[in-house]
């Protein structure tokens, strides 16, 4: 059972076969981002899905911080010092702010903000680890941005999270039908006769 959830051309997720290990491949902006590490441990990238998901369902994100630049601009500028021993206080506080898809080894080759702009998001994303960019020699130096709405992206979020449940996976397992599947279809067979 794979589940694909969303638009590759902006934000979308393809969920494997549930259990205490699975597959999960993610893109934006067109980029297949976990293409170092797309096996996820299940209980740990949930709940960091869900947490970004509860996080902007409550209203949270904050918009572009600098007047004038795009946000693949602003972007750099938040990297400009980021992990460096130059790196001031106020500017970790500032990329931090803005930093998201931080769910862990499949997530963590890429480092990716997001500016809340009204009704829809920003993510800008660049990937960064060496060995990725000696073999995809295009993505040096760049920085990928898509346009996403709010609640579009909060639902993939979200269905991720469904898709990856532990009733998810007790069902993929299971020969039987989960309890809390219901269908209007008739059964195939008759219920047995009462017998008094």
């Amino acid at each position: 059972m794979n589940v694909l959830l969303g638009d590759k051309s902006r934000f979308a997720a393809e969920v494997g076969e549930p259990g205490p290990l699975c597959r999960v491949d993610l893109w934006a902006a067109g980029k297949w981002l976990t293409c170092d590490d797309n096996l996820v441990y299940v209980p740990q990238f949930r709940r960091d899905v869900r947490d970004t998901a509860a996080w902007l369902r409550s209203g949270e994100g904050s918009p572009l911080p600098f007047a004038g630049l795009s946000a693949e601009a602003t972007h750099r500028r938040l990297r400009q010092h980021a992990g460096h021993d130059d790196e001031s206080e106020a500017d970790y506080q500032l990329h931090s702010r803005f930093g998201v898809l931080l769910w862990g080894p499949t997530t963590d080759n890429v480092m990716a903000y997001l500016f809340h702009e009204g009704d829809r998001l920003v993510i800008t994303l660049e990937f960064w680890r060496e060995e990725h960019l000696v073999h995809h020699p295009d993505d040096a130096g760049a920085v990928f941005g898509v346009e996403v709405p709010a609640d579009e992206f909060i639902g993939i979020l979200e269905g991720i999270a469904a898709a990856l449940a532990p009733s998810c996976a007790m069902a993929a397992r299971s020969p039987t039908r989960h309890p809390s599947v219901h269908d209007d279809v008739a059964p195939d067979h008759d219920p047995p006769a009462d017998v008094t």
